[in-house]
C-alpha cells in the first residue's frame, strides 16, 4: 500500500472539520472561566475589604488573583445589599449586653461566617447564611471574581448542582465529538493512522478477507498483530484454521503492512509506491471556479487517480450531500467527449458551465467537472440539484455520429465495459462516504421524456450493492434532507 501524505491530509482535515470539533471550542472560554470561580479569587491583599469581604491570608501582593484554595476570607456586614441578613437586630438586648461586657456595641451582630475566596465557595456560604440563591448573588460574586471568572459567575449555580461539564456545554459537545469522531473513523482496529490507512487504501482488508476466509478469526485481530508487527502469530493463527497453503499464507501475510511509516509517501517519496505523479489538491477546482467566466484548461477539468482520492474528496465537502444523479452526455461512440467539452457545450447553452461534476470518457476516465462544492446544473426537476452529485457518461447513442436515425440506437449499449467499471468505483466510493444515500438516474427525476443513463440505477445498486433508495419517487418527493435519510422513513 502506498497512501500520499496529500490525500490523506484531506482526510484527516475532513474528519476533524466534520466531527463536532468547533463546538467544543466554542465552550473552552466558558470552562476556563467557570474553572477561574472555582479555583481564582481577586481578593488578593489580606487585611483589605473588598465588596463586603475580608482576605484573611493568601494575599500580600497586588496580583489580578490568587488560588483560592490558599486564600482564606471574613464575609463581613459590609456586603451591599446583605447587611440584614447577615446582622441581626439585637436592640432589646442591648443595655443587658452593655452591662455585662463593659463596652458599647452597636446595635445587632455579625455571623461569623469563614470562607475560601472562590466565588463558588463565597457563593455557598452566603446562600446558606442568607438564603438567598446563588442567583441573587452575582453582584457579589462578580467582585470576588477574576476578570476570567467574573463573566461565567451566572453559572456557579448550575456548577454547583451539576459541574462544570453540564453547565458549560462541554460534556455534551465532548461526547458528540467523540461520537462523530468514532463514527468518520469506522469501527476498524487500530490507531488512527492506521484506520485511516485501511480507509483510504482497501488493499490490506481485501487481502485478509480471503485469508480468513472459512475461518472464525476477526479481521480486526489480525489487523492489531499486524499493527504490532507480530506477523508470526497471524501466520500462525491463520494457519491453524485456514486450508491455503502455509506458504500461500507466510507469503501474504509478510506482505501486510499498516505502518504508517511505510504506507504514507510524500510528494518526493519516488521509489516508494506507485503514484509518482503530482497529487490533486483536494478542493482546488472550487478556487478557480467563476461560473461562465472559468478557463476551459487541463487544470480546471482534471482527472481523478484514484478511488482513494475520490474518497478524500468526497469527504472534504461542506455541501450537504444525499444523493446521486446518473447520466449521459447524448453522443456517439466515435465521440470521446469529456467535462472539458460539456463545459463549452453548456456556456453555449447559457448556462453557467459544465453542470456535471464528474464525466465518465469513453476509456473509462473520470473527469472533474463543476466542482462539487458547487451545487450542479443536471437535474433541476423538482429540486435535484440541490443535494446531488451529477455524473455523466460520455454516449446515449449506440452508433457512431451521422447514422440514419440515430433515436433508434438509443441504449445503455453505447457505454463501454471500462466506463461501467469506473461507475461502479464512482458507486462504491459514494457509499463509504453516505452509505445510506440515494442512487438516482436522470429517468428518474424528471417526467419530461429522459432516458438517461439508459438503465435502471435503483436495480443496478441493489444487485451490484444491496442497497435499496427511501425515495421511492424522485418525481414527487424532491431529494431527502440528512435528517430524513437518518429517520430511515419511505419518501
Amino acid at each position: 500500500m502506498a497512501i500520499n501524505i496529500n490525500i490523506l491530509n484531506s482526510q484527516l482535515n475532513a474528519i476533524v472539520k466534520n466531527s463536532n470539533l468547533d463546538k467544543i471550542l466554542e465552550t473552552k472560554t466558558q470552562v476556563v472561566g467557570v474553572a477561574s470561580c472555582q479555583l481564582e479569587t481577586s481578593l488578593n491583599v489580606v487585611g483589605t475589604i473588598k465588596g463586603g469581604i475580608l482576605p484573611l491570608s493568601g494575599g500580600d501582593n497586588l496580583l489580578e488573583a490568587v488560588k483560592a484554595v490558599d486564600s482564606v476570607v471574613e464575609i463581613t456586614g459590609q456586603v451591599p445589599g446583605l447587611s440584614n441578613e447577615l446582622i441581626g437586630d439585637l436592640s432589646s438586648a442591648t443595655s443587658n449586653i452593655n452591662s455585662a461586657i463593659g463596652e458599647t456595641i452597636d446595635n445587632g451582630e455579625l455571623e461569623l461566617v469563614i470562607s475560601s475566596g472562590a466565588p463558588e465557595a463565597v457563593s455557598r456560604a452566603l446562600t446558606k447564611v442568607t438564603g438567598k440563591t446563588a442567583d441573587d448573588l452575582t453582584n457579589v460574586l462578580s467582585t470576588v471574581a477574576t476578570t476570567a471568572g467574573a463573566q461565567e459567575v451566572t453559572k456557579i449555580s448550575a456548577t454547583i448542582s451539576s459541574g462544570i461539564g453540564t453547565s458549560t456545554g462541554i460534556s455534551a459537545a465532548t461526547k458528540a465529538f467523540n461520537a462523530n469522531f468514532s463514527n468518520l473513523l469506522g469501527d476498524a482496529a487500530g490507531g488512527v493512522l492506521t484506520k485511516l490507512i485501511r480507509i483510504t487504501d482497501k488493499t490490506f482488508d481485501f487481502v485478509v478477507d480471503e485469508l480468513i476466509l472459512g475461518t472464525t478469526i476477526e479481521k480486526d485481530t489480525v489487523a492489531s498483530l499486524v499493527e504490532l508487527g507480530k506477523t508470526n502469530e497471524v501466520i500462525a493463527l491463520i494457519s491453524n484454521e485456514s486450508d491455503l497453503p502455509y506458504e500461500e499464507i507466510e507469503e501474504k501475510v509478510n506482505k501486510l503492512n499498516l505502518s504508517p511509516s511505510k504506507n504514507i509517501v510524500t510528494n518526493s517519496d519516488k521509489a516508494i509506491g506507485t503514484n509518482s505523479s503530482v497529487p490533486y489538491e483536494i478542493g482546488s477546482n472550487n478556487n478557480t471556479w467563476s461560473g461562465v467566466d472559468t478557463a476551459n484548461t487541463a487544470t480546471q477539468f482534471s482527472y481523478v487517480d484514484s478511488p482513494e482520492e475520490l474518497i478524500a474528496e468526497f469527504r472534504n465537502t461542506d455541501r450537504e450531500i444525499t444523493e446521486f444523479v446518473a447520466h449521459w452526455t447524448g453522443t456517439y461512440t466515435n465521440q470521446d467527449v469529456g467535462a472539458d467539452d460539456v463545459h463549452q457545450w453548456h456556456l453555449d447553452r447559457g448556462w453557467s458551465g459544465c453542470g456535471y461534476h464528474y464525466v465518465i470518457r469513453r476509456d473509462g476516465r473520470l473527469q472533474r467537472g463543476r466542482p462539487l462544492e458547487r451545487q450542479g446544473a443536471h437535474s433541476a426537476a423538482y429540486g435535484h440539484n440541490k443535494r446531488s452529485i451529477g455524473i455523466s457518461m460520455a454516449g446515449g447513442y449506440n452508433c457512431p455520429s451521422g447514422t440514419a436515425n440515430p433515436s433508434k440506437f438509443i441504449s445503455a449499449d453505447s457505454l463501454t465495459p471500462k466506463q461501467m467499471t469506473t461507475f461502479a468505483m464512482f458507486v462504491r466510493s459514494f457509499y463509504e462516504v453516505w452509505p445510506s444515500g440515494q442512487a438516482l438516474g436522470h429517468n428518474d427525476t424528471t417526467d419530461v421524456g429522459k432516458v438517461d443513463p439508459g438503465f435502471d440505477v435503483g436495480e443496478y445498486v441493489k444487485a451490484n450493492f444491496n442497497k435499496t433508495n427511501l425515495i421511492t419517487d424522485a418525481k414527487s418527493s424532491g431529494p431527502l434532507t440528512t435528517a430524513q435519510i437518518n429517520a430511515g422513513i419511505p419518501v
